[in-house]
């Protein structure tokens, strides 16, 4: 799974993404990394110098290849993928930008690998995004393996969750400095089977099918499935 830290000050870099794997990790107010083991409670001193706690299992990102949309994983519908277009969130320039193509009044959107689902488990989608010359984007769970309208639609500029189909749980944005954001959307699988996340771009809130030009899109930094109620 990955941690994320938020902006420091002083830091040119305002994101790390860490793994999260047995033993845990954990950051100090030096922003130095210590080991936790599994579920012990972890601390973290944010921005402000603020102890929180954290008393979270680990977790398994689903997703293959989850900070690169070009790798052959990915499925790419009626759009393509531009590779190291913008700065990282590592502090190199390794950020991704989705392309959508010159297809009329369809959808542009890119697909992960397929992953197990198990019925009754609650799922959790999310990807990292900032805007381009598109700025909405959206996420969608199997209508096989969760049912129908399970899409959410999210705003880029605004940072706001747009639209919330009937069949979403919860969705959220959380900002992650840099005009970046975490869009995040959790659904309850309503059959066991596999399936792939889809993330898609928009123009307009609630519609997936638009006519793109060839050029326009979102810059895509990583993306996380797992089972879990909340993004972790």
């Amino acid at each position: 799974p990955t941690y994320w830290r938020g902006p420091m000050e002083g830091y040119a870099n305002a994101l790390a993404l860490v793994d999260r794997g047995t033993p845990a990790k954990t950051r100090n107010k030096y922003s130095m990394f210590e080991s936790a083991a599994q579920d012990v409670l972890r601390q973290y001193w944010d921005v402000n110098g603020r102890l929180w706690e954290l008393n979270e299992g680990p977790r398994t990102n689903l997703i293959t290849y989850s900070i690169n949309a070009n790798h052959p994983d990915w499925a790419k519908v009626r759009c393509s993928v531009t590779e190291n277009y913008s700065p990282d969130i590592f502090g190199g320039n390794a950020a991704q930008k989705i392309v959508e193509d010159s297809s009329a009044s369809t959808s542009h959107y890119y697909q992960s690998k397929s992953f197990a689902h198990t019925s009754g488990q609650k799922y959790c989608y999310y990807g990292v995004f900032s805007a381009d010359e598109r700025s909405k984007i959206w996420i969608d769970f199997s209508d096989t393996i969760f049912g129908s309208a399970s899409t959410c639609y999210f705003d880029l500029l605004t940072g706001s969750v747009t639209s919330k189909f009937a069949g979403i749980d919860e969705a959220g944005v959380i900002p992650m400095g840099g005009n970046r954001y975490l869009c995040w959307a959790t659904d309850t699988a309503t059959s066991s089977g596999t399936a792939g996340a889809v993330f898609g771009l928009a123009v307009s809130d609630g519609t997936s099918g638009y006519s793109g030009n060839g050029s326009s899109g979102v810059i895509f930094y990583a993306a996380q499935g797992e089972a879990g109620a909340f993004p972790s």
